[in-house]
């Protein structure tokens, strides 16, 4: 995903080039990360301690919807002008690849021994598991690869693939290849789908519709729709509180239409967002924005530090919100020191 940095001062006009740095985005990726592990937090109090699962942390679930149609947004604003070059489809591989893969490979490499001395689920050693983790395939239902948040990643990877698609190939090709591909996407949010699990929810899965809604955003960034980030926000807010309400749990059919449901406010926000950028520049806090950079480190490591702390705390008898508290900022300040260490240094060396 591409970085930002805040800038200072007041709101004020710039030219209306286009951007490759989108602040208050970068605002908003940070506080989807912080989002997913309250979340993932919220599920281990559950699971390992005996607390109560909170309400409200259900629906953080849909971080990642918001994340995936970032990356929409992200790929298609920097690689429109790309379709139908296969010139430009080498240099489109190696962005995408040194950006999710190496990181994605070295927290793996770190975790896998955890499994090895009998921490965790003592099933992901199965050599099905451990292989389709690395090359980012799906795994099978309820099955989760070596690093838990790694499931995204190939949904991601599908994305970039199909993208590569659209450079090697010329538009009239590829245009009926991605229609059928929404439209049986469309079809599986109401009815099921026979077939293997990887036509589905994978193929077929409706995240498709976010990176889909995504590139529809940076298509019509510089259209001034502004006013979507407010209406988007509204939005989110009241969808959160549908979510909290209904009590939808983890595992309920209704899950998969929360895809839509969250889907929906944050393509508004992504697009508001994005649109007052391309003419005004906004002041960002920097702490969010540092956040905002880090998150994918944040994103990768941030389950097993939850999964080492919960119980620890637990044993130790803190109280429930100071168990919170702490886990929350002690993943998110180790993802940022492996961001700063690790991530960053990585990137600029392999491009």
């Amino acid at each position: 995903m591409t970085h930002a940095t805040a800038t200072s001062g007041n709101v004020y006009p710039v030219p209306a080039a286009p951007r490759t740095r989108f602040e208050l985005l970068q605002v908003f990726r940070g506080l989807a990360a912080v989002v997913v592990v309250v979340f993932h937090l919220a599920v281990l109090i559950y699971q390992k301690a005996g607390g109560p699962l909170a309400g409200p942390a259900i629906p953080g679930q849909s971080g990642v919807d918001f994340f995936f149609v970032l990356s929409g947004f992200i790929i298609y604003y920097a690689h429109k002008n790309d379709f139908g070059k296969p010139d430009r489809l080498r240099r489109f591989g190696w962005r995408r690849f040194i950006r999710i893969y190496p990181l994605y490979l070295i927290v793996t490499l770190l975790v896998l021994p955890l499994y090895i001395f009998g921490f965790g689920n003592a099933g992901k050693l199965s050599g099905d598991v451990i292989a389709k983790s690395f090359l980012l395939l799906p795994q099978a239902p309820r099955v989760y690869p070596i690093v838990n948040v790694g499931w995204t990643l190939s949904h991601e990877a599908l994305f970039y693939g199909l993208f590569a698609l659209a450079i090697w190939l010329r538009p009239r090709i590829i245009v009926p290849i991605f229609g059928v591909l929404l439209l049986g996407t469309v079809v599986g949010l109401f009815f099921n789908i026979p077939g293997p699990y990887w036509i589905s929810n994978w193929l077929l899965s409706p995240y498709n519709l976010e990176f889909a809604a995504g590139c529809v955003a940076a298509q019509i960034t510089a259209k001034r729709f502004a006013w979507m980030l407010p209406v988007g926000i509204v939005l989110l807010i009241a969808v959160w509180i549908y979510a909290t309400v209904t009590g939808i749990k983890l595992g309920d059919s209704v899950a998969e239409r929360m895809i839509v449901l969250f889907g929906v406010p944050y393509w508004l926000i992504v697009t508001g967002s994005a649109s007052l950028e391309s003419y005004r520049r906004v002041n960002t806090p920097r702490l969010l924005t540092a956040i905002g950079d880090a998150t994918y480190s944040i994103y990768l490591s941030h389950f097993v530090v939850l999964a080492a702390l919960v119980p620890l705390l637990s044993r130790k008898h803190f109280p429930l919100a100071a168990n919170a508290i702490f886990s929350v900022s002690i993943a998110t300040g180790l993802g940022y020191l492996l961001y700063r260490n690790v991530e960053k240094p990585l990137l600029n060396k392999m491009r």
